[in-house]
């Protein structure tokens, strides 16, 4: 899914990051 989306994983996995490194909770993960 993420795959045939262009920029979808990278905004996914960057969103993930950051969320993470400000402690919050992944959303969507």
């Amino acid at each position: 899914m993420a795959a045939t989306d262009p920029g979808g994983g990278m905004s996914t996995l960057s969103t993930h990051v950051l969320d993470t490194a400000t402690g919050r909770p992944a959303a969507g993960i």
